[in-house]
């Protein structure tokens, strides 16, 4: 297991590989996910830079180095929280860019578009 030494985190979300006793106890403010795409889009919503393994769905919903971080290496993850949890500017605008991305990429007017189209392609055949 990693660790992330004397860092206080505020607002960012860590991924899953990170839970466990030693962690919980040294942040108090942390939002911490499994590989699930609606709690990353909700994280995102909020304004949350979100760091997760690049699995599944996962590296669709987050632009690296934007949004959050996503790699499949967990000292590249490790890094990255180290660098938001130092430089809380940065952190910040992660999080205006998280928004951003959440806005464009989970709204339902893009759903109701995107369902549309298919059903205008399928019906047209």
């Amino acid at each position: 297991m990693h660790r992330l030494g004397h860092f206080q985190a505020t607002n960012i979300c860590f991924p899953y590989f990170l839970t466990g006793k030693t962690l919980t106890d040294r942040f108090e403010t942390i939002s911490i996910i499994k590989d699930d795409i609606a709690i990353a889009a909700a994280l995102l919503e909020r304004g949350t830079p979100v760091v997760a393994l690049a699995t599944t769905e996962m590296s669709t919903v987050i632009d690296n180095g934007r949004s959050g971080y996503i790699d499949t290496s967990l000292d590249k993850l490790v890094d990255g929280m180290h660098e938001l949890l130092r430089e809380p500017e940065l952190a910040r605008r992660m999080g205006q860019e998280a928004r951003k991305r959440a806005q464009e990429r989970f709204n339902i007017r893009r759903f109701v578009d995107d369902w549309n189209k298919v059903f205008a392609e399928v019906t047209q055949a």
